[in-house]
């Protein structure tokens, strides 16, 4: 897996840091030490919200925030249905430009969400597709 932790706890993307605030930090360092398995909701409330009370729309949010860092890298986080959620990474058929089965449209308007997010590594995949 090209996604991995730094000694900190930081989560880095072929070496390089993702920054990300701590809550959703905790989330995608929970997603990347389990991977490809799914995470529960009960182990996220367990180990990012520490214990803490967690309702199912801050975990939605903050895995929504997760899933707009990870799009300039073409990562997934997935819900499966009644179990948690999962991290997927493109296959290399899909780390060609477009991938499999992508139409023009698809390929433009993935790029426009890239280029909304104004983060360098986020405009330089934009820029690929």
């Amino acid at each position: 897996m090209m996604l991995g932790m730094d000694a900190q706890g930081f989560p880095l993307w072929q070496g390089a840091l993702l920054d990300l605030p701590p809550k959703e930090r905790a989330v995608l360092a929970l997603l990347i030490r389990r991977a490809p398995g799914v995470v529960s909701k009960q182990a996220f409330a367990d180990e990012a919200w520490q214990g803490r009370p967690m309702s199912d729309e801050s975990l939605a949010r903050c895995i929504s925030r997760v899933r707009r860092a990870l799009l300039a890298w073409d990562l997934k986080v997935e819900s499966v249905y009644g179990l948690g959620y999962q991290l997927l990474e493109p296959s290399p058929a899909d780390t060609q430009s477009g991938g499999p089965g992508k139409s023009a449209l698809d390929t433009l308007t993935h790029a426009r969400q890239l280029l909304q997010q104004r983060t360098p590594a986020a405009v330089g995949r934009a820029i690929e597709l």
